[in-house]
């Protein structure tokens, strides 16, 4: 859970703060414990301008209260959790695996309709390249058997164009 306290922070409004997340946990989970929290804090100087404080290295300043010896850093995980946990693991596992395979689905798809794609263009180019040389062969032949037919100015042109 995310806390954001807008407004001058107290002790006072951060013990409101977690009184106010531990009514949502318990309403969701009775009789659960939280353990650990990250807190950033903004600091403002007296003109109003943020400023945050650095170690030697220059990174912001990081404090870190420790659990008190013999305290549980976080609670053991139950038979009944490791189970639940197994569970959510296995899922997460099986649906990265149906996205994997839908993904994989996909490709091929696309893979076999650009082939389909490939093979009907040349088809086509096939189709188109025994068309044209259909067409220079009778050409050939027709330069062969009748050329004069298609010489510029040729008698057989001309007797033609007199009729």
């Amino acid at each position: 859970m995310r806390i954001k306290i807008k407004g001058e922070i107290t002790a006072e409004r951060l013990a409101e703060a977690l009184h106010a997340a531990a009514e949502k946990y318990e309403a969701v989970r009775p009789g659960h414990k939280v353990y650990g929290a990250n807190l950033y804090l903004t600091a403002f100087d007296a003109d109003g301008l943020p400023f945050d404080l650095a170690d030697h290295r220059g990174e912001p300043l990081s404090i870190t209260i420790e659990a008190k010896s013999g305290e549980l850093v976080k609670p053991a995980l139950t038979a009944e959790g490791e189970a639940r946990r197994q569970k959510a693991k296995e899922e997460a596992r099986r649906q990265a695996e149906e996205a994997a395979a839908e993904a994989q689905r996909r490709h091929r798809q696309t893979l076999d309709e650009y082939e389909q794609e490939r093979q009907k263009r040349r088809k086509k180019e096939a189709e188109a390249r025994k068309q044209f040389e259909d067409a220079n062969a009778i050409t050939a032949e027709l330069l062969k058997t009748m050329p004069e037919r298609f010489i510029e100015g040729s008698p057989q042109k001309t007797e033609n164009k007199a009729r």
